[in-house]
């Protein structure tokens, strides 16, 4: 993940099996929708993230 203010990576995980097909902020919530190339499952996870108010 990119900090804006900051211009620094920040690693929230790594896949070596799995590819993010999608990525979005909603409600304070860092959400990734992610599945694995050859079978049918998928994930969807997030993370909270801070906001300034």
């Amino acid at each position: 993940m990119l900090d804006l203010r900051t211009y620094k990576f920040i690693r929230v995980k790594a896949e070596s099996d799995k590819m993010i097909s999608s990525m979005l902020v909603n409600n304070g919530l860092f959400v990734t929708v992610s599945g694995s190339c050859r079978g049918r499952d998928g994930v969807v996870e997030y993370l909270p993230i801070k906001q300034k108010s």
